[in-house]
């Protein structure tokens, strides 16, 4: 689930900023979705990790 979110994390704003460039936008509106785009993708990385290490989803130590 880990390596799913750090793809998304770095496949989301590079994939993005691929797609401005293609649709031939200034630089500093391709700049501003790339960094949109990142925060996008480290709110998805950060609700995997939180999801993961939810309390009812530990193993019993024993």
């Amino acid at each position: 689930m880990k390596l799913i979110s750090d793809a998304c994390r770095l496949i989301i704003p590079c994939g993005g900023l691929y797609l401005v460039a293609q649709s031939g936008l200034p630089f500093v509106q391709s700049t501003l979705v790339y960094a949109l785009l990142g925060l996008a993708a480290n709110c998805i990385y950060l609700g995997v990790i939180w999801y993961s290490v939810a309390p009812v989803r530990q193993r019993v130590l024993a």
